[in-house]
């Protein structure tokens, strides 16, 4: 009886996924359960089933791939549907769940097709639009995407009202923020419940006829939109890459931006910044610099006479390790100082303390340097390494503003660091050689900037070279994976990171001209092809059509 009940639940559940799926017409599910109700008795009922069940994932799999080739043109698929791999037999694998579901698939097909002919409706006129924004604890880019959407949409949309509502971590001050003084702000410490929105919030979001929230997820989404009048539309997008999260998958209605082809492009920054020191607001990082804020031309002459200056938005300690013994080697034969702008300086002080537990020095080889210099928190920590050498200067200015950071990206040397969405998309509209060091939840992006470069790059080996690398030193930063299901970078060995620096350096100094070449023609291709701009505005038109 026990076996009997086991074996209609597994026969009710495998159907029932089969139609979930929309797959009902394409799986030869119901031959096989006429078969299995007229055997007889068996206490293998359960085995059978589950291998029916493990060959019905398969034959999915297949009818979906083919599926996708059908619904999207194939030059956009660099990275096909994503695959979870069994731990211990990695030659099985299967579609994740959420995306098996062909309605989904076959609606975001569609509405790609589409999205164009909303290019020939009038200027939608007299709506109010809300932008609204999540910040992550970590969230200046959450910050800068709300300033650059609220920028090209009021620049698209000049007869529509909009207004800014966003929550901040107590841990920015409102005044860093610079926000509109229109702009509603909500501060939180570790949890935003609507319950500390203030009315006027909430009278603005219920008086909109559109929200917009982008990028970051907010956690009490439902509930929100439960407290908004029905005729009020709730358009989400999220951050780059996060097609695979719980929120943006197919199924979720909600969108998200990235290089997937399921995902609809990046922020391409629209202005040009001219790169000019002489044009920087951080006082601290002028003083690093040129020891003094009144800058002429004569010192900016003697600057570059004598200095090399990279900017270096890192991330994590092996990033930072690799992107400046990369550096380093790259300039070896340049007798020029070196200067490196980084932000945020937390990854060079926990990689110190890495090496020193490891009694290892700072820098893996002599690079020419006689010493280097720390500016932080105005001070300056100065290690000497040999009586002859050029000086390396590490310099950490504070919070830098959206506005020095898009000028410091155009004065800088070529190979720039970059560790998130938005820094990303300024490195690539300024069209500049880059390497991204980006956080954990960035691993689904990483593996897409990866999969178009070795699409559209095959051509460009050291370029294709470099990316590759970038992929591999993303592996020191990937999450535990626990249970039987696995991404396939579980079974990716870690590569010393000495050895992707090198690597990364070959392709910086002795195929620099080729390599930074074939990223000025991947840049290209990203803002040709993968501009969400265009998108946002029609996705805003059809919102405020319906």
């Amino acid at each position: 009886m026990i076996y009997l009940e086991l074996f209609r639940f597994l026969l009710s559940n495998i159907e029932k996924k089969i139609e979930e799926d929309g797959l009902e017409n394409e799986i030869p599910f119901s031959s096989f359960k006429k078969h299995l109700q007229e055997a007889p008795y068996s206490d293998r009922w359960a085995d059978l089933i589950k291998e029916y069940e493990r060959l019905l994932i398969d034959k999915k799999s297949i009818f979906l791939e083919k599926k996708i080739l059908q619904l999207f043109s194939p030059s956009t698929i660099s990275r096909g549907l994503p695959r979870l791999y069994q731990r211990t037999q990695p030659t099985y694998s299967q579609i994740k769940p959420e995306f098996t579901h062909l309605p989904s698939l076959t609606r975001l097909s569609l509405e790609k097709k589409q999205l164009s002919f909303y290019d020939s409706y009038p200027n939608p006129k007299g709506k109010k639009i809300v932008i609204f924004t999540f910040m992550f604890p970590d969230g200046w880019g959450d910050l800068i995407t709300l300033k650059e959407v609220s920028f090209l949409l009021k620049k698209r949309f000049p007869s529509l009202s909009f207004q800014q509502i966003v929550c901040i971590p107590r841990r920015f001050s409102l005044k860093e923020c610079d926000l509109d003084k229109e702009t509603i702000s909500i501060t939180y410490h570790e949890d935003c419940p609507l319950s500390l929105f203030p009315k006027q919030a909430m009278d603005t979001f219920q008086q909109a006829d559109l929200i917009l929230s982008i990028p970051t997820f907010y956690p009490h989404t439902e509930e929100l939109k439960k407290k908004l009048p029905p005729h009020t539309r709730f358009l989400a997008i999220g951050q780059y890459g996060f097609i695979e999260s719980s929120w943006f998958h197919p199924k979720s209605g909600y969108y998200s931006m990235g290089l997937h082809f399921l995902e609809h492009g990046i922020l391409i920054r629209e202005t040009e910044t001219k790169g000019d020191f002489r044009l920087l607001e951080n006082r601290t990082l002028l003083l690093s610099l040129f020891g003094k804020t009144d800058i002429q031309t004569m010192d900016l002459h003697d600057y570059h006479s004598n200095h090399r200056f990279y900017l270096a938005y890192l991330l994590s300690p092996i990033g930072g390790a690799i992107y400046l013994h990369a550096l380093l080697q790259s300039e070896l034969k340049n007798d020029q100082n070196i200067d490196i702008c980084t932000p945020n300086v937390t990854w060079l002080i926990d990689y110190i303390k890495q090496q020193t537990l490891k009694k290892e020095p700072v820098l893996q080889g002599n690079f020419g340097i006689s010493d280097i210099e720390i500016h932080y928190e105005g001070k300056i920590h100065r290690r000497t390494l040999h009586v002859k050498g050029k000086r390396l200067r590490i310099i950490s200015p504070g919070a830098i503003s959206d506005a020095d950071f898009r000028n410091l990206i155009h004065v800088s040397e070529e190979f720039i660091a970059v560790r998130g969405d938005q820094s990303f998309s300024e490195v690539v509209s300024a069209n500049r050689l880059f390497f991204y060091d980006g956080a954990a939840h960035a691993r689904y992006f990483i593996k897409d900037l990866v999969a178009l470069a070795e699409h559209r790059m095959q051509h460009n080996k050291p370029f294709l070279l470099l990316i590759q690398s970038m992929g591999k030193a993303f592996l020191y930063n990937r999450e535990e994976e626990k249970g039987e299901w696995v991404e396939e970078t579980y079974f990716q060995e870690k590569e010393p990171w000495q050895e992707i620096a090198k690597t990364i350096a070959f392709c910086l100094k002795s195929e620099k001209t080729k390599t930074k070449m074939g990223c000025r023609e991947f840049n290209e291709i990203i803002k040709r092809e993968f501009a969400f701009n265009a998108t946002l505005y029609r996705l805003i038109q059809r919102e405020l059509s319906s």
